[in-house]
């Protein structure tokens, strides 16, 4: 099984990676918007429905930005980060997408 890596930005203007095999999708901060992010997934050939897990490490808008959005495509993704940043993002969110389990 071989692990792949994508970049879809990095920078202040806004972060977001693409880590996967060919079982499973992981996307790490999603700094950017969701068009963009999807430009990304295209390019590597994954649909929404495949990520599994998105994972947020820290809540400054160039890694949270396109949470969201991405939240309600990638429906089978649960979202991961330390306590204190789904806590910040939970409390700044503008919808109700990141609800604690």
């Amino acid at each position: 099984m071989s692990l792949s890596f994508c970049s879809f930005a990095s920078g202040s203007s806004g972060n977001s990676y693409l880590v996967f095999t060919e079982r499973t999708a992981l996307i790490i901060d999603a700094g950017i918007a969701y068009k963009n992010i999807k430009q990304g997934l295209d390019f590597a050939g994954i649909s929404p429905e495949d990520i599994s897990g998105i994972l947020i490490t820290h809540e400054h808008s160039d890694h949270i930005k396109g949470i969201n959005a991405l939240n309600r495509k990638a429906v089978n993704a649960y979202v991961y980060g330390a306590q204190g940043t789904i806590d910040a993002m939970m409390k700044h969110s503008t919808t109700s997408v990141l609800e604690e389990d």
